[in-house]
């Protein structure tokens, strides 16, 4: 239940880094933590799901991850 207090920030400081420190930072913390919400969220009919899985494909896009190689 702690994990979307800690998204903004998390995200705000994923903003400051630089390109190469960010990549590693969105695959090794923030892919896991989204992947895990948006788990948690999938039985239920939430609205924040959708805003979580577009997150999550924006942050794969913008740093050029994939599942199978940087969170998973």
């Amino acid at each position: 239940s702690e994990l979307p207090d800690h998204l903004n920030p998390a995200l705000a400081l994923l903003g400051r880094m630089e390109p190469e420190e960010g990549k590693v930072f969105a695959g090794a913390c923030l892919m896991p933590v989204l992947e895990k919400m948006i788990e948690n969220l999938e039985p239920k009919d939430n609205p924040y799901s959708g805003l979580l899985k577009g997150l999550r494909c924006f942050v794969d896009s913008h740093f050029e991850l994939t599942k199978k190689v940087a969170y998973g």
